[in-house]
């Protein structure tokens, strides 16, 4: 699997959101890089774990930005971290299971991430910048 580099494309111009969003980043590359190691069933959990920690610290504070927000904004906002969550819970119950999609996995937190920044924190980026 292909690692995401961060460029100036993923900046939303809110300092402490970008380098938040390079963490998320830098996260989901560790995974990536693992998923293709032997001990990916001793390393992979606590990645996810840290991963699902953060993203929550995350969120809260985007959430906490959104006061001048059109309510719309909020609620896409709110209801797509809340899917992540949710999302990456059922992996976690699936690797606990036995069962560990991890390709999809990764998979998805990619595309989550980079569509999420290209498509509503962008917006979220603008909103604040007003």
């Amino acid at each position: 699997m292909s690692l995401i580099m961060w460029g100036d494309w993923f900046a939303v111009g809110i300092p402490k959101i970008d380098e938040q969003h390079k963490l998320l980043l830098n996260m989901i590359n560790d995974l990536s890089t693992v998923v293709s190691n032997e001990q990916k069933q001793v390393v992979v959990p606590s990645i996810i774990s840290r991963l699902i920690d953060y993203s929550k610290e995350h969120f809260a504070y985007e959430e906490s930005l959104m006061d001048t927000v059109p309510e719309d904004h909020r609620q896409l906002q709110t209801e797509e971290h809340n899917a992540f969550i949710a999302k990456v819970d059922d992996y976690v119950g699936a690797c606990s299971s036995g069962y560990v999609p991890y390709g999809d996995m990764v998979e998805f937190l990619s595309g989550w991430l980079v569509n999420h920044i290209a498509e509503v924190d962008m917006e979220l980026g603008r909103y604040l910048a007003a």
